[in-house]
Formats: C-alpha cells, structure tokens, sequence
C-alpha cells in the first residue's frame, strides 16, 4: 500500500513538472508580445549577437494535420498561434505555389509568430505577388517581423525590394536597420549612398559593419575615404569589414591605409588586409608582407605566402621554400604550390 502510495505521488510530481516545462500545442496560448520584448535589444560589443533559439521547437503537428491543403487550412484557422505558426511553416517547406495563397493570408495574422514564420515561408518562392504584400509589412507593430522582412527582402533581387530595404534603413530598431542595410548595396543604387555613409558612423557596431558591406559594391572616391576612417573604429569588426570593402579600390591612398593595417592590434583584420592587397595587386607592399611570413598565426603566414606568390617576383622564391619547413602543413602545401606555379611562368 505505501509503495502504491509514493508511486501515486511520483507520477503526480513528474505530471506536474511536465505541465510546467512542456506546453501542450493544444492549449490556448497567450500572445507574444513578451517575445519582441526580449529579443529587442541589440549586443554593441565585439561579439555577435547569441543565435535566438526557434521558439517552436518543443511543439509538433501530426502528419494529419498538414497532409492536405484542406487539413492545412483547417489548421491556419486554430485559435493556437502556434499550431498556426508551425502551419504556415511547413506549407514554405512544401515549395508548393498552389499554397501561396495562404502564406498571404497568414502575413496578415494577429500574432507576430505567425507572420514571422508566413515571411520566412515566402523565401521559399521570392514571388512577386508575395512582395507586393511583404511589402506592406514595413510598418509592422512588431520589431522582430520587421527584423524577418528585411532578411526575407535580401533575398530579392527585384527593384521594389530595394525600396522596403531602403525604407527599413530609417526604422527604430538596431537589428532591423543592420539587416536592411547589410542587403541594400547590391542594388548599387546611388540614392542608398548618403544613408549608408551616415550608418557607417553609428554607434551600434554591427549597423556599422553592415554599412560597410553595402558601401563595398559601389566604385567611388568619396566611398574609399570614407571606408578608411573605418580602419581606425574602436570595434576590430569594424575594422576588420573596412580592410575587406577596400580590396575593391585600386587607389594608392587605398594601399597606404591597408599597409598601416597589417600593423593592426587584430590578427582578424591583418588577414583582411593582407587578403586585400593581394586582390588589388600592387607589388609595392611586398617589403610589408615579408615581416608577416613569421607571425604566430598559421593563417596569416598562410595567405602571407600567398601573397608573396601572386605580387612578388624571382626574388621571392627563397622565402617561398623557407615556407616549405614551416611547423604548419597547411603553410607548407601554400609555399610548395606556390613554386610549382612559379616554375611553370
């Protein structure tokens, strides 16, 4: 009888505990505006930001309720904002356009979740008729939806795509206005340029990295001034985005900036300038280099040597086999490439 009694009261702990832990799918749930609440803060340090972790991962649907469009259907129309949710997720997973209409009809939903997971359904087809309604989403109440349709507007490359991305630059949230103004560049539209460089001075480092970005596919003067104000930010990311965007600015100021770089208190923006100067060419820098090919870092004798290789002539050749007894395979298999291509000019 006692045995009966603790197992009984076991079972009641253990169904508890589970009440609390596990959420049922099939209960009511309440909205989710604590959800923007916690995730609308933006991480200014030298760290990116934590990956957030799917809010959907402890709830399933059965495979009778999304085995049809009928059954789908039935299931968009739960009062469960999750079952909705995971819903319109699977119909994106589908890649079946007779299902677009839903997505539609789910971006309008009252929960954020829900018009979270129809945005992502619609990079499953960049359809333009899904654009047009994507589109109205910019003034969504929810920063993190907002977050969602930028990323979701980058993967367009459709001109009115452009226009949101421009449109979510001048949003309130830090996150949204990094997304857009990482993507916005490859429209190469003159118009982003005044706006991007006023970004690039931002106080929160990641919209300044994502600044950085963008202003790389655009071929001017101004742009490479400016980018190289950026090598001497306070944040190595920054600098780091800086030395990479210049590779694509064949000027001597540019070089200059990029040799004073290599003296960099990062080792992640040395590579990024040394990979930058091997990209524009100019053999001048190889003095500058030959004082890396001993750095600690493996990578950086690494692509050092490759450097030497591309921009350096005969008089390289000795460093090269020097390379080939260092304490790294990887620099070794570098250097003797690098003699085997030189043996064959």
């Amino acid at each position: 009888m006692q045995g009966k009694f603790f197992f009984c009261l076991n079972s009641a702990v253990i169904s508890f505990f589970f009440a609390i832990a596990v959420p049922s799918v099939h209960a009511n749930t309440t909205s989710l505006a604590y959800y923007d609440t916690l995730i609308n803060k933006c991480d200014c340090s030298d760290e990116p930001p934590p990956k957030r972790k799917d809010p959907l991962s402890l709830y399933y649907l059965t495979p009778e309720e999304y085995k049809s469009p009928e059954r789908i259907k039935t299931t968009l129309s739960s009062p469960d904002e999750y079952k909705r949710a995971l819903a319109i997720r699977k119909i994106g997973q589908m890649r079946d356009g007779a299902n677009i209409v839903f997505i539609k009809e789910m971006l309008g939903d009252v929960s954020c979740l829900v018009r979270i997971e129809a945005l992502n359904a619609c990079g499953y087809y960049t359809n333009e008729n899904l654009l047009s309604e994507m589109l109205r989403m910019t003034m969504d109440k929810s920063c993190r939806v907002r977050e969602e349709l930028a990323y979701q507007l980058g993967k367009y490359t459709i001109e009115s795509a452009k226009d949101g991305l421009t449109k979510l630059m001048n949003d309130t949230d830090p996150r949204v206005i990094s997304i857009a103004a990482e993507y916005v560049g490859k429209f190469k539209d003159d118009k982003n340029i005044s706006r991007l460089l006023e970004l690039i001075k931002h106080e929160n480092p990641n919209i300044r990295v994502s600044a950085i970005n963008s202003l790389s596919y655009y071929r001017n003067s101004n742009i490479s001034h400016e980018l190289i104000k950026s090598l001497s930010d306070s944040n190595k990311q920054v600098r780091q985005a800086a030395a990479y965007a210049l590779m694509n600015f064949n000027e001597s100021i540019v070089v200059k900036s990029l040799l004073k770089a290599l003296e960099d208190s990062s080792d992640h923006v040395k590579l990024a300038a040394v990979e930058s100067l091997t990209a524009i060419g100019d053999k001048s820098c190889i003095n500058s280099l030959l004082k890396l090919r001993k750095h600690p870092d493996p990578v950086i004798r690494q692509m050092t040597i490759r450097a030497l290789a591309v921009l350096g002539d005969d008089s390289v050749i000795e460093y090269l086999r020097e390379a080939q007894k260092d304490e790294n395979s990887f620099v070794r298999s570098e250097a003797t490439n690098a003699l085997a291509k030189k043996s064959h000019h």
